[in-house]
């Protein structure tokens, strides 16, 4: 069985001198490696537990043990909840005894208790995780394939790689969004794609942070607070999805992280990770991609699904001047539900109604528009905007409002349209 802090050791060998554990502030990349197979890499800062646990890696990459054991023990006496670092610890010192094979093993007989044998796998893979997490660092100036265009008024997106147990942090600034920082995350117990309540599972999709929970409104599970999204969204209830209580929240005191794969379905992070996006980010203002594998692009790869989806905005809202219904009618699927009407309840409302509304959009202006897509059985835009009006009676009155496109047959239709604040 390979141990927590040796399994990482042949990939941490290609890495460069590392800053000391007290000046570490950013990760010690492969500039030779990332996920888009670019040359470059960003440096992002790390929490600085995970700084002085990729240090201890190198170390022992390095084949300098007594030095990585100093660390090590440094750490846990830091930070005793961090079970990570104190299996590092205890493997350091079994190698003190034990010879490390050519390969940088330690391999060691293991119990007969199931539940232990479960928790150094977890261990184990939350250690993969973490170095392949860094070693795979998105291409400077890449975003999330989903993320097609983001609002002036949003500020943060969160995007979430599952297989890397990574949460990353991207800032909507004047030239565009960047990548700020990325953090260890814990997801589902049976890992991802949640389809019904109780599968333990955590969901896949675009979605919102809902609300912000403090700490002091909940039990210590949920650790320094917690930010819900909207799962089940209306994509989600389409295709048949169930469930609810889906959070992102920090760990109990007595922990430091959670194993990789150990929640009932939420995103949980470090508590002093948690603490720092609750104060960064704003519910009903913050995008959140959960994906199994994200993709990173180039912002000009997505110019033309962005443009397409713009277009398709602005039909609608011309065509809601417009004297006739019938061209407005045909832009919404027949699988159309908003919660109350179904499509031919909705086709009623939209006859009745147009010549009031034909009149009214004439002096409503759209803006903070965002799109972001996704596709699983089917290719969906969840468009995002603002309606501003400017009648002489409602004048200066706002409303944000958002549509579910989906691709059928061809042809984009709305499934869903309703206002959200």
């Amino acid at each position: 069985m390979l141990i927590a802090a040796t399994a990482a050791t042949a990939a941490m060998r290609t890495y460069p001198q590392a800053p000391s554990p007290e000046t570490a502030t950013t990760p010690p990349y492969d500039s030779t490696s990332n996920s888009q197979g670019s040359h470059d890499s960003q440096i992002l800062p790390l929490s600085a537990p995970e700084a002085r646990l990729i240090e201890i890696y190198r170390l022992i990459g390095q084949a300098r043990i007594r030095e990585a054991l100093g660390r090590a023990e440094n750490l846990v006496r830091d930070l005793p909840e961090f079970h990570l670092g104190q299996l590092i610890y205890g493997d350091l010192l079994m190698a003190q005894t034990a010879r490390l094979s050519p390969d940088g093993h330690l391999n060691r007989p293991l119990g007969t208790n199931s539940s232990s044998t479960e928790a150094l796998a977890q261990l184990e893979l939350e250690a993969a995780r973490r170095i392949q997490a860094l070693r795979e660092t998105p291409a400077p100036g890449t975003v999330p394939r989903q993320l097609l265009l983001v609002a002036p008024k949003v500020r943060f997106v969160v995007a979430v790689d599952a297989s890397r147990s990574r949460l990353y942090l991207l800032e909507n600034k004047n030239h565009g969004l960047t990548l700020v920082s990325h953090r260890y995350v814990s997801i589902g117990r049976n890992g991802v794609d949640k389809w019904v309540e109780g599968d333990q599972r955590t969901p896949l999709g675009v979605y919102d942070i809902t609300e912000k929970i403090s700490a002091d409104k909940l039990t210590d599970l949920y650790g320094a607070g917690a930010l819900p999204i909207n799962f089940p969204n209306e994509y989600d209830q389409r295709v048949g999805r169930s469930g609810r209580g889906i959070w992102l929240h920090g760990v109990p005191k007595a922990d430091y992280v959670r194993a990789p794969q150990s929640s009932n379905g939420c995103i949980v992070l470090a508590n002093d990770d948690m603490r720092q996006i609750l104060r960064d980010l704003v519910p009903m203002n913050t995008p959140v991609v959960v994906a199994e594998h994200l993709e990173w692009v180039q912002p000009a790869t997505l110019d033309s699904a962005k443009n397409n989806a713009m277009h398709l905005l602005n039909h609608w809202h011309e065509m809601r001047q417009s004297n006739d219904p019938q061209p407005l009618i045909q832009l919404y699927s027949r699988q159309f539900w908003n919660g109350t009407d179904d499509f031919e309840a909705f086709k009623e409302k939209i006859i009745k109604d147009h010549p009031r509304q034909a009149t009214f959009s004439k002096d409503r202006s759209l803006s903070e528009v965002s799109i972001l897509g996704w596709r699983d059985r089917y290719e969906i835009l969840v468009i995002t905007f603002t309606e501003n009006h400017s009648s002489s009676i409602d004048k200066h009155k706002k409303s944000t409002k958002r549509q579910y496109w989906v691709l059928e047959g061809g042809q984009w239709k709305i499934f869903y349209e309703g206002t959200i604040a």
